[in-house]
Formats: structure tokens, C-alpha cells, sequence
């Protein structure tokens, strides 16, 4: 009678098992780490939003999270609602730098907008100063029948993305006058990236004690992480799993007594 060893297992199971691995690690490191890139979302905050001076006042707008890669404008615009573009503007949109109704900043304008632009601050933050006014000859705030949903504090991409909506914030005012825009009673306000309504601070992000809000999902922003991270780890763990039962499965076979072939 000839006794005759089984053949060794294939030589590629075991890199297979550690291909596996390695490949889970990456996915896992991946999702861990896109929540930092997507937690940066464009958010504002003014100075004063309510009982503004219907013949003209000057507000600060302070912004953050904005994309350093994309200039945008600073306006007092009629509301159009959440995710479209808040238009007319009182004053127009000043390209020039002559008028103050409006603001300009970005880190790399065109050639005829260097010197009259205000560059970003680290992380995509600014910081201006406008002159509103309730109306022009284009547009009345207080009025209804101009201004259905009021006006607000609106920052968009500049006219070299004009129909880019992910940079846009509105934050909503009130008029001394008593023709509410919004139901606001803080003398400032916030606004960030997707607001559903005018409040003053994300629809779903929340306001924080010092008036700055949290800002939530819009067209063009970065989309919530929650369950990308939840089905990317499950993915991670069943490669991870699947790889160990190959590799004890190997390791199994080469351990295993020599049996007799008849």
C-alpha cells in the first residue's frame, strides 16, 4: 500500500487573507476620517439683524468654513428660500469696490479684482462691513408685495461661480418699522449653509450661546457622514472577518495529520 501526502494548501491563500486585511484597515482609516474633512460647512454670523434702521445702517458679517478656493458676496438680498438664490440685492452687487452695500471677498479674484476683494482669513473666515438700507429702486424689504419672504443677510459665490449654491448662507432681519421679516428678537444673528427657514441658525444644526449656528445639508455642500461611516466600518469588519477565516483556515490545513490514500 503507497501512502501519499495531501498536497500543500495553494501558496496564495495566505497573502489573499493579508490582502484582505490590509484592505479593511485602509477602509476603516478612510471612514475615521471623513468626518473631520465634511465637518467644515460655510457659516455666518451679523452683527445686528434686528430693528434695523429702514434708512440705512451698517452691519458686520463675520464668516467661516467658507472654500478659500471660491470668492463670494456679501449682500442684503430679497429671500427666495432655502437653496435658491436670494435675489434682487439692495444696491446691486458691486464688483467695483465703490459702493458699500455689498462686499467682495476671495483669495484669488480676476486680475481687475485684486485690491478691491478682501482675501480670506485662515479657514476660510472673513470679516466686513456693509451698508443696508430696507430699499432701493428695485426691491422694498419691508413690503409684502415686493419682498413675499423678506430679505436677509445673503453670502453667495461670487459672479465667477454664480451658479454655485454651495457657499450660501442666509441670515434674516427685522426692519425698525415694525414690518417684520422674521419672528428674530436678538440683535444679532447667525446663519449657516442649508438653513430650511428664516430663523437665524441652521434648521436642523442648532444655535449655540454665543449665536452661532451649526450648518446642516444644502445642494452642493458637503453631505452628512453618519451612515457613510456606519456602512464603510460594516464593510471594514466583514473583509477583516473574512480574511482571518481564510488565514486560520490555511494555517488549519497545514497543521493537519497526513492521512492515507487508498
Amino acid at each position: 500500500m503507497t501512502v501519499r501526502s495531501r498536497p500543500p494548501s495553494p501558496p496564495i491563500a495566505v497573502p489573499f487573507a493579508l490582502l484582505l486585511g490590509v484592505l479593511a484597515l485602509v477602509i476603516a482609516l478612510g471612514a475615521t476620517a471623513a468626518p473631520a474633512s465634511a465637518s467644515a460647512s460655510p457659516s455666518a454670523t451679523a452683527s445686528a439683524t434686528s430693528d434695523l434702521d429702514p434708512d440705512g445702517q451698517q452691519v458686520s458679517v463675520s464668516g467661516s468654513g467658507f472654500d478659500p478656493t471660491k470668492g463670494v458676496y456679501v449682500a442684503l438680498c430679497v429671500d427666495q428660500g432655502a437653496g435658491a438664490l436670494a435675489t434682487p440685492c439692495i444696491g446691486g452687487i458691486d464688483t467695483s469696490g465703490s459702493a458699500s452695500s455689498s462686499a467682495w471677498v476671495s483669495s484669488n479674484p480676476p486680475a481687475y479684482g485684486e485690491g478691491l476683494a478682501t482675501p480670506y482669513g485662515p479657514g476660510g473666515t472673513f470679516d466686513v462691513t456693509i451698508q443696508v438700507s430696507a430699499a432701493d429702486q428695485f426691491a422694498d424689504c419691508p413690503d409684502p408685495a415686493s419682498a413675499p419672504d423678506g430679505c436677509v443677510l445673503f453670502v453667495r459665490a461670487d459672479h465667477t461661480r454664480a451658479g454655485d449654491r454651495s457657499q450660501d448662507v442666509r441670515i434674516p432681519v427685522t426692519w425698525a418699522s415694525g414690518a417684520a421679516v422674521d419672528d428674530a428678537s436678538d440683535e444679532s444673528g447667525s446663519g449657516a449653509a442649508g438653513d430650511e427657514d428664516a430663523t437665524g441658525a441652521g434648521a436642523s444644526g442648532g444655535q449655540g450661546a454665543d449665536g452661532s449656528a451649526a450648518g446642516t445639508d444644502a445642494p452642493g455642500a458637503l453631505a452628512r457622514t453618519g451612515a457613510s461611516v456606519a456602512l464603510v466600518g460594516g464593510s471594514a469588519a466583514v473583509l477583516l472577518a473574512l480574511g482571518t477565516t481564510v488565514l486560520l483556515m490555511t494555517r488549519s490545513r497545514r497543521e493537519s495529520p497526513t492521512q492515507p490514500l487508498r
